[in-house]
């Protein structure tokens, strides 16, 4: 599925920014926009993340539901921690 594709290498290039490894993103043109999210997401949240990515796709080969397997990416993405 060509979403888990594109959205593999936004979760890839967000990672890397978070290890401050700008040289090696694949998409430099959304360096910025990386880089105001980064920091407002908890470090090792992204990799799980990627991790999640990676199930989806085998999920897929399966013949799961693609919408399913979308809902539940979106619902997985990382977000801000919440203010303590």
């Amino acid at each position: 599925m060509l979403l888990v594709e594109v959205w593999r290498d936004v979760a890839r290039d967000l990672a890397l920014v978070q290890l401050g490894q700008h040289a090696r993103l694949r998409d430099p043109g959304l360096l910025d926009d990386l880089q105001a999210v980064a920091g407002s997401i908890p470090v090792g949240s992204t990799g799980r993340f990627l991790a999640r990515l990676d199930r989806a796709g085998e999920l897929l080969e399966a013949n799961v539901s693609p919408e399913l397997v979308a809902d539940a990416l979106v619902l997985a993405w990382p977000r801000s921690a919440p203010d303590a």
